[in-house]
């Protein structure tokens, strides 16, 4: 269970903002230079799962080479895992613990979601109702915020990334149990 949850931690820490930023530059940077030939691609990387294109350097196919067996190893990783409840449980903590590594979705988690709406709720509501509503708005935005990171990330790596990814996307549960763990907190005056 240990090699699953360390492979769930490398697949959410990639899709970390600070993460994404430093892909999309490696993708950019790897790009300049001498352009490979179809030929010489599909004779070093037919069988890689990157597709040749005509700005290609040898460079930047070998980042998306190596990009694209790290992720395999990992899906591999994951996909032979037990399963079960506590293994389940174990790879979500082990996702939501990651999201914290990062500042940025720190900050993104602190986002001030309609605080005189929330109390107003809270008084009709309850608190709890009303820190839910928050968080889930909250973590709507968060998501929001980083989508676009995501989508030009995958999209320079050759790697699938529609709505359906987006939909399913377990960054936005996570987000969402932030979220509600942030505001739920004592100091949430703060943010209020």
């Amino acid at each position: 269970m240990s090699q699953v949850c360390c492979a769930v931690a490398r697949e959410t820490f990639e899709d970390n903002p600070e993460a994404l930023v430093k892909r999309l530059y490696l993708s950019h940077k790897h790009k300049q230079g001498a352009k490979i030939s179809e030929e010489e691609f599909n004779e070093e990387y037919g069988s890689s799962g990157v597709s040749w294109d005509p700005n290609m350097t040898r460079e930047f196919a070998d980042y998306l080479s190596d990009l694209h067996e790290h992720r395999a190893k990992n899906e591999y990783i994951i996909s032979k895992g037990q399963g079960g409840l506590i293994e389940g449980i174990a790879k979500f903590g082990t996702s939501v613990a990651t999201l914290f590594a990062s500042p940025t979705n720190i900050a993104l988690g602190l986002i001030p979601v309609f605080p005189k709406t929330t109390l107003m709720m809270g008084a009709k509501f309850g608190t709890l109702a009303a820190k839910t509503g928050q968080a889930a708005v909250a973590s709507g935005l968060a998501q929001a915020a980083t989508e676009p990171l995501l989508k030009a990330a995958y999209s320079q790596e050759q790697t699938d990334y529609g709505i359906s990814n987006s939909l399913s996307n377990q960054k936005l549960h996570k987000n969402y149990i932030s979220n509600g763990e942030i505001y739920s907190l004592p100091t949430s005056k703060l943010i209020d």
